[in-house]
């Protein structure tokens, strides 16, 4: 059971999920028309930054197995602990005692939707104590189309969510 003496609230925490996290998605939104806008105009600085990013965005990272773990030094910044648990409050997990870690799973968190945030709850020693195998975190496929929003979900090592790619993660 989630206990009731949660740490009090830090800025850290404040700047991690009350600015980095909407600011990735809005800027990633807004670089689109933004982006088509200075190409439209023929700015030669947005044709070289497509030039040069369009390789990596072109890559289908969040198709290919084992995928991209993350990048470790995000994990560390965005930790649950000095993070989301003073912020939002504690994540448990449930039913834990019947977990065998060698054992293949789907786990999913909710509501899902919603709490965008979670994913700094999936590297955090509470859950990695529970697996033995390696496991991949699930991303909706809309997710890898805008960039930005694209890189920060591949930086948490997220792959998509489509189905021939989660057939293809449990035959791993």
């Amino acid at each position: 059971m989630p206990s009731k003496d949660l740490p009090p609230e830090t800025w850290k925490a404040w700047w991690v999920v009350g600015v980095i996290f909407p600011a990735h998605l809005v800027l990633g939104i807004l670089s689109l028309p933004l982006l088509a806008y200075h190409l439209y105009h023929l700015s030669p600085w947005t044709w070289a930054l497509v030039c040069v990013y369009l390789p990596f965005y072109l890559y289908p990272a969040e198709k290919r197995y084992p995928g991209w773990k993350g990048f470790d030094a995000l994990w560390n910044f965005f930790d649950y602990e000095s993070t989301c648990q003073s912020y939002f409050g504690e994540f448990g997990v449930h039913g834990g005692a019947k977990v065998d870690p060698d054992g293949q799973y789907f786990v999913a968190a909710h509501p899902h939707g919603t709490v965008i945030f979670q994913r700094t709850y999936w590297r955090s020693e509470r859950l990695a104590r529970f697996f033995r195998r390696p496991w991949r975190m699930l991303g909706a496929s809309v997710l890898f189309r805008i960039p930005l929003v694209r890189e920060m979900t591949l930086w948490f090592g997220a792959v998509d969510a489509g189905r021939s790619n989660c057939e293809r993660l449990l035959r791993a």
